[in-house]
């Protein structure tokens, strides 16, 4: 099961306004996040995309693998979905950017509901992505 769309980081579904960067596109009020920022918030291309409640579509579905790569909303997005009721992925990779504040906060929410990190030692494998498996 493929989604093309956009997760709400606010945990609803929602229109919300992208800034348009090719393959550095990002919700409007996440440009900054990383060391993209200059790139993104030189573009003046927006567009209107619908976004889904992460929520709502675990708890519809079970997936065995959840790839969250969001372009700096990672955090809100894992902050907004209510993990006590989804059907949790048994694998995820979050990206994180080399952001090590990011790094920290996604790694120890997630080791709440269960997840455990691999290869926290080896960057020049995860290229920017956090791994975790649910214990």
């Amino acid at each position: 099961h493929l989604m093309n769309s956009a997760i709400s980081p606010k945990g609803i579904d929602e229109t919300l306004i992208l800034r348009s960067v090719d393959q550095l596109s990002t919700l409007t009020g996440y440009e900054g996040n990383d060391f993209h920022k200059e790139i993104r918030l030189a573009s003046s291309k927006f567009t209107k995309v619908k976004a889904v409640n992460l929520t709502r579509i675990m708890c519809e579905n079970q997936y065995d693998y959840l790839s969250l790569d969001v372009e700096g909303s990672e955090i809100d997005i894992i902050k907004s979905t209510d993990w006590d009721v989804i059907k949790k992925p048994r694998f995820l990779t979050i990206e994180y950017n080399f952001n090590p504040d990011a790094r920290v906060l996604i790694a120890e929410f997630l080791s709440k509901y269960g997840y455990r990190e691999h290869f926290a030692s080896h960057d020049w494998l995860r290229k920017g992505d956090l791994w975790f498996s649910l214990q």
